[in-house]
């Protein structure tokens, strides 16, 4: 059985809990009104996956994590989720920090 680095398997919750829900959302459960904004958050969220996906260091995915919990920037991609009714980051932030402590990923100094 092939063992998963710790990266993978930050990066396999962000994709179950956070991710796929949004890539996966059709645009047949909105109306059509809300059809760009669905896809700008699917856009945004395929460009975070894709940034962190790459070999990035387990520790990069929990700075990243952290750090869009509280900036301007993912703000109005946070609230466009919520108006969306589809997971966003703080949602899942308990259980993901906790998953980065059990795997012994640190925080960022």
């Amino acid at each position: 059985m092939a063992t998963t680095t710790s990266h993978e398997q930050l990066v396999d919750f962000l994709e179950a809990r956070a991710w796929a829900p949004v890539l996966q959302a059709s645009p047949r459960r909105y109306p059509k009104e809300r059809h760009p904004a669905l896809r700008e958050v699917q856009r945004a969220v395929a460009r975070h996956k894709a940034r962190l996906e790459r070999d990035v260091a387990a520790a990069e995915v929990r700075a990243w994590f952290t750090r869009s919990l509280t900036d301007r920037e993912s703000e109005r991609l946070r609230e466009q989720l919520v108006a969306l009714d589809l997971p966003a980051l703080p949602d899942v932030a308990d259980e993901f920090l906790e998953l980065c402590d059990a795997l012994g990923v640190p925080a960022e100094a």
